[in-house]
């Protein structure tokens, strides 16, 4: 009984070893050829990601720095990048409409690929409702402006929200709302630097009849701020978060 088992067992492993020698060449290749597969696809994919950014990068620059670029190409681009690349680009397709005096085309750019959730960038979107917001000011939808302010995910933008919603009070004649605003705004902008531009506008509605800042005490003495350190300061202001959509292309 013993003596059979035996040889059942070496004909199993004589016809395993046979299978092997007829079989090696073919799976050997096949493994090779799956590994050959993943390198190709992740060449391939690194290669397009690549020409992706390299293309952003160039229309970024193109868009940036050339007054005739059409706006249908960039809207163009737009729909066939729904990715941060192509949100990249929507911040240059807003500033084109602003320039021509568009804001209603521009605010729509910028919305549109918020809700259309082109990518899941939390920095890229606040970006976009910063922006956003701004012009909702400017088009006096005061709500709308609120409602993307108060979706702001990062601690980063805190200050630059709290400021614009001081702005939007005010644009409604809500002066001492917005003095509160601004009051929370410049605490936060202490923690990282100064900025003077909103310390300004807070100190204005401090003339305002029918405002008390409970939170600052006006003192005789003045701050002497020349023209050159507002200038600054605004500039820093108005493009912190297109630096930052800057840097995401770099």
């Amino acid at each position: 009984m013993v003596d059979i088992f035996e040889a059942d067992e070496k004909q199993r492993e004589e016809e395993i070893q046979q299978w092997w020698k007829d079989n090696w060449v073919s799976i050997s290749g096949g493994i090779v050829i799956a590994i050959v597969g993943i390198i190709a696809f992740w060449s391939w994919r690194d290669y397009q990601m690549s020409q992706k950014q390299l293309q952003t990068a160039s229309l970024y620059s193109v868009i940036s720095n050339t007054k005739d670029v059409k706006i249908d190409d960039v809207k163009s681009y737009i729909d066939t990048n729904k990715n941060e690349y192509g949100q990249i680009v929507s911040f240059q397709l807003a500033n084109l409409y602003v320039a021509e005096g568009k804001y209603q085309e521009a605010y729509n750019a910028l919305v549109d690929n918020i809700q259309a959730g082109m990518v899941n960038d939390s920095i890229l979107n606040d970006v976009a409702r910063i922006r956003a917001a701004r012009l909702a000011i400017e088009l006096k939808k005061f709500n709308d402006s609120v409602a993307l302010l108060d979706k702001i995910e990062n601690d980063s933008f805190k200050a630059v929200a709290l400021e614009l919603k001081g702005d939007n009070a005010k644009a409604q004649g809500k002066n001492k709302e917005a003095l509160d605003f601004y009051n929370k705004a410049v605490e936060l902008y202490e923690s990282i630097n100064t900025n003077i531009v909103l310390k300004l506008k807070r100190d204005s509605l401090l003339t305002t009849d029918g405002v008390v800042n409970t939170n600052f005490v006006k003192t005789e003495e003045k701050t002497e701020v020349n023209a050159e350190e507002v200038k600054s300061e605004e500039s820093k202001t108005l493009t912190t978060v297109e630096n930052v959509a800057e840097s995401k292309v770099n």
